[in-house]
């Protein structure tokens, strides 16, 4: 952007990455107006790369380099406990996230007794689909959360908690069955929560439209919060922060019921 009265002509804008010249650019601004200069791809070697974007310069040195920083594109790990490990529980949850490009999503799916050691270290998300956790592996997934990791717990009917383990959003409860008679919509979301935030827009999808057939009744605990509830004002989807990680409880299944 040239805010002068003069014209630039045979000026330069410089990339830089990692304290080394990648390209420079020739570009010409009208007194007055802006011109838009692109740099070839480049493919960056390691995380939290340092860049600048220098122009030439002129009497007004501050506004002359723009700053920033670069990662390459990694994928969100994600781990699927469920009580069946390959089989058909987990089908609807790994075919939707392998939809995701933005960021892309790699999934592995383990058996309780199958998550290993080395399997948190590399997630980045674990997600609990209606599993029963033993303590074990309550007190290591704490571990995991606190060391800044994401857990997703939903609660289908199999699922259970450790109770020496306190890391949920909320105390679990009694099954509630809607089964008979109208089934439990999903309202009162928070959609200033970077959640739902994707859908504030007009025609962005209906929740409301869902049908649930059966959740878990849950008593939040004092710091978690809850981002959505049920029609009859039950929690449906709570949050708590423990250490630098997040938990989000989800009180029903990730089904078809």
């Amino acid at each position: 952007v040239n805010r002068g009265t003069e014209p630039i002509v045979g000026g330069q804008l410089a990339l830089e990455i990692d304290g080394r010249s990648i390209q420079t650019e020739d570009v010409d601004v009208g007194a007055g107006s802006s011109e838009s200069v692109t740099f070839a791809p480049v493919t960056i070697a390691g995380r939290f790369m340092r860049g600048s974007v220098r122009a030439t310069p002129d009497a007004l040195d501050a506004d002359n380099v723009f700053n920033f920083v670069v990662s390459p594109v990694q994928p969100v790990r994600v781990v699927v406990v469920d009580r069946g490990g390959t089989g058909s529980a987990a089908l609807y949850l790994t075919r939707a996230l392998a939809i995701g490009d933005t960021p892309r999503f790699e999934t592995t799916v383990r058996q309780p007794d199958g998550l290993s050691d080395e399997d948190l270290r590399q997630a980045s998300v674990v997600v609990l689909n209606d599993v029963a956790v033993p303590a074990a592996l309550g007190r290591r997934l704490e571990r995991f959360v606190e060391a800044g990791g994401g857990l997703l717990v939903a609660l289908g009917p199999r699922a259970a908690w450790p109770q020496d383990v306190d890391i949920l959003p909320g105390a679990l409860k009694e099954r509630v069955d809607r089964t008979r008679g109208e089934a439990a919509r999903i309202g009162a979301l928070e959609y200033g929560h970077t959640v739902f935030e994707p859908f504030r827009a007009p025609r962005s999808g209906d929740f409301s439209a869902a049908r649930i057939y059966g959740y878990r009744a849950v008593e939040p605990e004092a710091s978690s919060q809850v981002l959505a509830r049920f029609d009859a004002g039950a929690p449906a989807l709570l949050e708590r922060q423990v250490g630098s990680g997040r938990v989000l409880l989800w009180t029903s299944t990730l089904d078809l019921s």
